[in-house]
């Protein structure tokens, strides 16, 4: 049985992902909508868009390629 992915399961792991990555946990962030998760990163005074992703699953995916190899303690 798999692990059911929810949101804060998510920010959680963009949280880790900024930490890996060497930026402050505001940098990087996970907003819902419509059409699937979204991960934006903070540039200038606006914001990016990093990936789009239609499935939580599909982030899940996204930010474990982000962290691979990386301790998680």
């Amino acid at each position: 049985m798999t692990a059911r992915i929810t949101p804060n399961s998510l920010h959680q792991r963009a949280e880790f992902a900024c930490k890996v990555l060497g930026l402050e946990p505001e940098e990087l962030w996970l907003q819902r909508s419509a059409t699937g998760w979204h991960c934006y990163r903070r540039f200038g005074a606006g914001a990016q868009a990093v990936i789009e992703c239609q499935t939580a699953a599909e982030m899940v995916a996204f930010l474990r390629g982000v962290t691979f190899g990386a301790d998680p303690r």
